[in-house]
C-alpha cells in the first residue's frame, strides 16, 4: 500500500497468498516498488521465496516464486534495486540433505517487464536463467544415506530422463520422464528403500547424455 504525506491511501494492492509473510521492501529510483519474503508450504512444512515488484501506481508487473517446496526451506533476509532496476534477493536455502547454503538471486527487469524466459512460477525449478549448455552434476551430498540432490540444466526445452540403475545396469527408479523447459533442475532422490551400494544415474535430453556414479552408505 502507497499512503501520501497526510497518510491517505493512494492506492493498495492485495494479492491473496495464504501462509505468506512478506518482510522486506525497497524502491527503485523509478519508484517501482520490490517486495520479499517467504511462501510456507503447510502441507509440506517447507517454505519458499518470494519476490514481487509493483509500478509506481500500484499495478503488480511480476510476482516469482523461488524454490522447491518438497524439499527446500527458503528464507529472505533483504532486498535491494541497483540503477539499472535489477532486482537483488539475499537469505539462506537449507534442503532435506545437511547442508545449508546462502543464496543470493537477480531479477532483470526493464520498464517493468520480465526478461526471463523462465520464471519459477510453481516452486518446481530453481530458475534465474536459461543455461548455456547441458549438464549433469554430481550428486550432494555424497556418499549420501537415504537422501541426495541431483541437479541438472537443460537450454532447450524438450523431453528428459533420469534414470537410476544398479550396477548390473538395471533400473530401479525414474526420476524425471517428462517434458521440460529450458532451465536449471534440482531433484531429491530418496534411496530408503534400497540398499547400500554404488549406483549410476543417467540424464538423457534430445542430443545429450550423461551419467555418473553415487553411493549409498547405510
Amino acid at each position: 500500500m502507497k499512503y501520501d504525506k497526510d497518510a491517505n491511501l493512494i492506492w493498495g494492492n492485495y494479492k491473496i497468498v495464504n501462509d505468506c509473510l512478506l518482510n522486506h521492501i525497497c524502491l527503485s529510483s523509478k519508484e517501482a516498488v520490490y517486495v520479499t519474503g517467504f511462501y510456507h508450504h503447510s502441507t509440506l512444512s517447507q517454505s519458499t521465496t518470494i519476490t514481487g515488484c509493483y509500478t509506481n501506481n500500484g499495478t503488480e508487473a511480476w510476482f516469482y516464486d523461488y524454490g522447491n517446496p518438497n524439499f527446500d526451506y527458503t528464507t529472505s533476509s533483504g532486498v535491494q534495486v541497483d540503477i539499472n532496476n535489477n532486482c537483488y534477493v539475499s537469505g539462506l536455502k537449507d534442503t532435506l540433505t545437511t547442508s545449508q547454503e546462502y543464496k543470493t538471486l537477480k531479477y532483470g527487469i526493464s520498464s517493468g517487464t520480465n526478461r526471463f524466459q523462465n520464471p519459477n512460477i510453481n516452486g518446481n525449478n530453481s530458475i534465474l536463467e536459461v543455461p548455456k549448455i547441458y549438464s549433469l552434476e554430481q550428486n550432494y551430498p555424497n556418499p549420501f544415506n537415504p537422501v541426495t540432490v541431483i541437479r541438472y540444466a537443460i537450454p532447450e526445452s524438450g523431453t528428459v530422463k533420469l534414470i537410476v540403475y544398479n550396477m548390473l545396469g538395471q533400473e530401479i527408479t525414474d526420476l524425471v520422464n517428462e517434458f521440460k523447459d529450458a532451465g536449471y533442475y534440482n531433484i531429491r532422490f530418496d534411496a530408503s528403500k534400497f540398499s547400500s551400494g554404488i549406483y549410476v544415474y543417467k540424464i538423457d535430453s534430445r542430443n545429450f547424455t550423461s551419467m555418473k556414479k553415487m553411493v549409498l552408505v547405510k
